[in-house]
């Protein structure tokens, strides 16, 4: 893999995790209700690197 093709699929990467979406929309309410936003938070990253561990593979 070159170099070129690694940062390009990084970005990609990068860009899907900070787009605002229906995950956004779910952290938003959970933290709306009270509950505790972290491990919402850690479980969608989580499916996000593991999005990117199976593209990678």
């Amino acid at each position: 893999m070159t170099l070129a093709l690694f940062a390009a699929f990084w970005a990609v990467s990068i860009l899907l995790v900070i787009t605002p979406g229906m995950d956004w929309a779910y952290v938003i309410s959970a933290g709306i209700r009270g509950r505790v936003v972290v491990p919402a938070v850690a479980g969608l990253l989580f499916g996000h690197l593991l999005m990117i561990a199976i593209v990678v593979a």
